[in-house]
């Protein structure tokens, strides 16, 4: 597995390709909301794109989603609870093209793409429909948990308990050298998160 990142749009969202090295096949995980970067970053990546993963549907995560769609008739993978939201604003600041495929998924799912495989990791909180998803020893976590940080919650649908309580018991029990690679910044470890929270 090789992983590329770029920061897209005014917000700096962390978009990130998950690459199998094997066949070049690649999933894309919250394309923001910069289309015109996005265009370069694949470009300049030349990799089969198989699928749209969503951590929440935010528009500084997914507003890059229907320029995919429309190019590669790619499946949008995303949470139930986050898919409203994620078509209004597409709605208000663009489109959603015809062809798109919303994959609604469940905490616990296995995805799997050739040799790539993540699990879905619910974790509400920053928005109702907020997920992670994990491959072995690597987190993407989108704006659930960040470097010596955590998402905001006073966005429509957040809710600190919440949020806090998805990291305590879905994230902090994961192997102390998980890498995380958050919605925005720098990447973290679980170990290193562990020791800056104290609830």
């Amino acid at each position: 597995m090789k992983i590329k990142s770029v920061q897209l749009g005014a917000y700096q969202t962390n978009c990130y390709l998950v690459i199998d090295e094997s066949t070049n096949d690649a999933v894309i995980i919250d394309p923001g909301d910069d289309v015109n970067g996005l265009k370069h970053f694949l470009t300049s990546a030349d990799v089969q794109l198989k699928a749209i993963f969503l951590t929440h549907g935010h528009m500084d995560h997914s507003l890059g989603m229907p320029y995919l769609v429309e190019q590669y008739n790619l499946p949008v993978y995303l949470k139930k609870e986050d898919e409203e939201l994620m078509r209004e604003n597409a709605f208000i600041f663009g489109y959603i093209p015809e062809n798109c495929h919303i994959v609604n998924i469940s905490d616990g799912d296995e995805l799997n793409f050739g040799n790539l495989s993540f699990k879905v990791i619910s974790t509400p909180g920053h928005s109702p429909g907020g997920v992670c998803f994990s491959s072995g020893k690597i987190l993407f976590c989108g704006d659930t948990l960040f470097n010596s940080s955590f998402g905001r919650t006073d966005l429509p649908g957040g809710n600190y308990e919440t949020l806090i309580n998805s990291i305590i018991n879905k994230l902090l029990c994961l192997d102390v050298d998980t890498v995380a690679y958050s919605g925005h910044g720098p990447y973290t470890t679980i170990g290193s998160e562990k020791t800056h929270y104290r609830f």
